[in-house]
């Protein structure tokens, strides 16, 4: 994971499907991502926006593509309690939304929980 001197960006990535690929509404997830970041990092500066996305499925044997919300927000430095924080957060989502993993990027670095 690189680490910038002054401009980061830490992103979490919430699917739309519950379990393996029924399609759900995702919106109170969002909604509680947001407002915990709000919270936490105490500013209204969260940045999130749809896409698609696709991911291999052990479980099915195939390709999901789905809808998918990226909540971020950008931060002079990341720290150790950042990453924890959106570790918590993937872990939540991943429990909620019955998910084989959910993923986080720190700048141009991608893992998955």
């Amino acid at each position: 994971i690189r680490i910038n001197e002054k401009n980061n960006t830490i992103s979490l990535f919430i699917p739309s499907t519950m379990e393996v690929n029924q399609k759900t509404d995702n919106s109170n997830i969002i909604q509680y991502i947001v407002k915990k970041l709000k919270k936490e990092y105490n500013t209204d500066n969260i940045i999130f926006y749809d896409t698609k996305g696709s991911w291999y499925s052990d479980n099915l044997n195939q390709v999901v593509v789905e809808n998918i919300t990226i909540v971020s927000i950008d931060t002079a430095s990341i720290t150790e309690l950042d990453i924890n924080l959106f570790i918590q957060l993937a872990e939540y989502i991943k429990l909620e939304m019955q998910q084989e993993g959910v993923s986080i990027s720190i700048n141009s670095a991608l893992c998955i929980v």
